[in-house]
């Protein structure tokens, strides 16, 4: 990355001396190539100069604010193709969602972890598809994947089968476009236990490569399922692993896979961290899994105000109801008064009761059918463990659930 090819130029807009000096120190080690500017016309007019790539600019300027920088710069032609991250200490729903409709590439909040989410971003920007010079921000320099993340503020909700019933369903009707599942729960991921598939990486020991995120490289750690008709990008298999995920190099990896495939679904079960959210803000749609009870409801209200707060739109989610009765004694009208404060269920969305696959064919229903059969005739031989027993026991209650109705007991 350091190779005088790879360098890249940015330019850094804050009144801030210490400011200035720690992301010049920052990004310079991680090699770009970096000019500051301490006020607004001082920026329009390195901008204009230097044209650099990449532009980090604060809001709080002496002379004027960083939206007025930013407005100067998307009119003038010769600067209006340059991409802004605004790095401020506003951080107000208000203040990142209007940046962002205005068209900057992202919008970090100056606050304990930032450095690494400026570097993240940075890297996600410069590896869209094969970046050859600039880019206009508001276009894509080729078409890439949607992105449809699952996520639920509680466990137990079933988002891994959900999502693994969507990209199932989806692979069969968009067919010959290709879908990829991203499992990206920690500390422990399922989707490849689940799936029934020999796991040869995962996204923790992908973003531990140093090599670009090239479809070669890609194919070493992503498996193809014919039985499923999509593939797999398996998640983290022990909590050591987990450890190992570079939270720079995130987005970049998510931007490849876009890259790559049709659609891509990510599993994020209740995970929301540092680590999650820019891929959550980089999805299209959000799926948040809710059930009846009062605990999933109320946590539930609490993400999406939060969600909320980082930029993603009320439009880009959708509330899956998986249970259709309630353990704690709920309804479906109490629940979305939970969830939504009101018994309208908001102007833009419901909760919308899912069906699970009861087909005997589904591959889910195949995978539990062996596992669990396997077990029956070690079992049989007197060859299982009580851990083992335990585990056909649970296969069955599964296999049951995922069986035409008529085996239901």
């Amino acid at each position: 990355m350091t190779a005088v090819m790879d360098k890249h130029s940015i330019l850094i807009v804050d009144d801030d001396f210490y400011t200035l000096k720690w992301l010049t120190a920052l990004l310079t080690k991680a090699g770009y190539l970096t000019s500051t500017a301490s006020s607004g016309q001082e920026g329009l007019l390195k901008a204009t100069s230097e044209r650099p790539e990449l532009i980090i600019l604060d809001l709080a300027l002496p002379d004027m604010s960083g939206e007025q920088v930013f407005e100067t710069l998307s009119h003038n032609p010769e600067t209006a193709e340059i991409a802004v991250i605004v790095l401020s200490a506003r951080g107000k729903a208000d203040d990142i969602s209007g940046m962002l409709n205005q068209g900057v590439f992202d919008y970090i909040v100056k606050k304990q972890g930032a450095d690494k989410e400026l570097l993240g971003k940075c890297a996600s920007f410069f590896a869209r598809g094969q970046y050859t010079g600039r880019l206009r921000y508001t276009e894509k320099l080729r078409p890439t994947g949607r992105m449809i993340g699952f996520f639920s503020a509680k466990g137990g909700t079933g988002v891994s089968t959900l999502c693994l019933n969507l990209a199932y369903t989806l692979s069969q009707q968009v067919a010959p476009k290709t879908v990829l599942v991203a499992d990206m729960v920690l500390p422990l991921g399922s989707i490849s236990i689940m799936t029934d598939v020999k796991q040869g990486g995962s996204i923790a020991s992908l973003t531990a490569e140093n090599r670009p995120f090239s479809s070669e490289v890609l194919s070493e750690y992503i498996y193809r399922s014919d039985r499923w008709n999509f593939s797999i990008l398996g998640g983290s298999r022990n909590p050591h692993e987990a450890q190992q995920v570079n939270p720079e190099k995130i987005e970049s990896l998510f931007e490849a896979l876009k890259a790559t495939y049709d659609y891509v679904i990510v599993d994020f079960g209740r995970t929301l961290s540092r680590i999650s959210l820019p891929v959550l803000r980089s999805c299209g749609s959000v799926v948040i899994v809710v059930s009846l009870d009062f605990v999933t409801a109320q946590l539930t209200q609490t993400a999406m105000n939060y969600l909320a707060e980082v930029g993603i739109k009320k439009s880009q989610i959708f509330l899956i109801l998986n249970r259709a009765v309630g353990r704690e004694g709920a309804h479906q009208n109490g629940a979305r008064t939970n969830v939504w404060g009101d018994d309208s269920g908001g102007s833009a969305l419901r909760p919308r009761q899912f069906h699970p696959c009861h087909q005997s064919t589904h591959p889910l229903c195949q995978t539990f059918s062996h596992r669990w059969h396997k077990l029956r005739a070690e079992r049989s031989h007197g060859d299982v463990t009580a851990a083992d027993g335990a585990e056909s026991d649970a296969l069955r209650e599964d296999y049951a659930f995922y069986s035409p109705p008529t085996r239901r007991t």
